[in-house]
């Protein structure tokens, strides 16, 4: 919709072991503002919504997930709410996403866990502002191999800018472990 940019991300390592790891979180953006959203800007009953929203994200855990939630994962759910980084969501066209990582109430085998709280039951907390039901899912972007294998053999330095047909790719300063942040955005150049 046009006033909010949600996104799921994905990282993933590897630092040996049996397996890597992964990892998923939700962002979800002001389009007006350009400042990042916390729960509690599209929420405007915390303390209802917290008690609803905790009632069922035990619930569909307990239906889904039974046999693979830690012994705890009722302590956990609860202290999502206690810090910011906590709770981990994004919006879609069907409502609040709630993500759980793997090991964080179930081990690595059972996946990252993600739990809908559905508009059509929360929009009596919700601010109408950020969280209309006429949103509707971008999908999943992919790059070509092609322009992955361009943009993993340019070796950019900080600060560089690479332009790929449609694409423009830049890196920005290194950080103090050598790595940086590339973005990748669509060359929308008007002709």
């Amino acid at each position: 919709d046009a006033q909010v940019i949600s996104l799921e991300s994905l990282d993933s390592s590897y630092l040996g072991g049996a397996h890597g790891n992964y990892y998923y979180e939700g962002t979800t953006f002001d389009t007006m503002t350009g400042e990042e959203l916390k729960i509690q800007d599209i929420v405007t009953d915390m303390p209802s919504f917290r008690q609803h929203a905790t009632k069922d994200i035990d619930k569909y855990l307990q239906e889904n997930y039974s046999d693979g939630l830690f012994e705890d994962y009722q302590d956990t759910v609860e202290q999502i709410w206690e810090s910011e980084d906590g709770f981990n969501w994004y919006l879609n066209e069907s409502g609040i996403m709630v993500i759980f990582n793997p090991y964080v109430v179930g081990p690595y085998a059972m996946g990252s866990v993600t739990v809908p709280l559905p508009y059509s039951a929360y929009a009596s907390f919700l601010n109408p502002n950020y969280t209309t039901p006429e949103t509707i899912s971008a999908g999943n972007g992919e790059l070509m191999e092609e322009t992955v294998t361009k943009i993993r053999t340019s070796r950019l330095e900080g600060g560089a800018q690479v332009n790929y047909g449609d694409l423009n790719v830049y890196m920005d300063q290194k950080n103090e472990f050598g790595g940086g942040t590339l973005t990748i955005e669509l060359n929308e150049q008007k002709e």
